[in-house]
């Protein structure tokens, strides 16, 4: 039985990604960085996260001192500034060609979903799965903290301090200092005032 070099990866990152130990996080780090992605200083890769690179020319960047969580998973194009905490089974996806851009100094509960794409579903004499994505980048400025449970939908620009309350679907864009709850989000306030 041949294996391809794909299958190989998947085979040693499935052992990497569950073994716990700094040394097994400073191993998983290692081997981002050899399949070529882009990764500062101090990213600490908790036990069962995942970056999903088996996408040729997919993207993805991480700036210095980054947590990710236990079970967190960043798929696609995406961007991560420099200080961000990403707490457990957070999911960040943007499938080609959109991106998800992260800034500096932002903090992500558990639980979040960041998605930059989803299915159409107009034509109704076809299976869901063969309509294509529709997708639209996702940018979360700088200072941003989402509370648990947030998901925030594709085409969504989060200004610079904002605040997403635990549980808030975020399906537009919201300007710098916003606090921004329910379902669909709405401005609750501004923290400039």
């Amino acid at each position: 039985m041949i294996i391809d070099s794909i299958s190989f990866r998947r085979f040693i990152y499935g052992i990497l990604r569950f073994a716990p130990s700094i040394f097994m996080e400073k191993l998983r780090v290692s081997f981002y960085r050899k399949l070529g992605l882009k990764l500062g200083d101090n990213v600490k890769l908790a036990v069962g996260s995942m970056i999903d690179v088996w996408q040729s020319n997919v993207p993805v960047c991480l700036g210095n001192n980054i947590y990710i969580g236990e079970s967190s998973i960043i798929s696609g194009g995406v961007t991560i500034g420099n200080n961000v905490s990403i707490n457990s089974n957070v999911c960040l996806v943007a499938s080609k060609p959109s991106q998800i851009t992260i800034g500096d100094d932002c903090l992500i509960a558990q639980n979040v979903i960041v998605r930059a794409d989803d299915h159409g579903y107009d034509d109704p004499s076809k299976l869901i799965r063969e309509q294509g994505k529709n997708s639209a980048d996702i940018t979360i400025e700088q200072d941003c903290w989402l509370g648990a449970n947030v998901v925030i939908l594709k085409g969504v620009h989060l200004g610079a301090h904002c605040v997403v309350g635990a549980g808030t679907i975020v399906t537009k864009s919201f300007p710098p200092y916003s606090v921004i709850v329910g379902n669909p989000g709405k401005l609750l306030k501004s923290r400039k005032t």
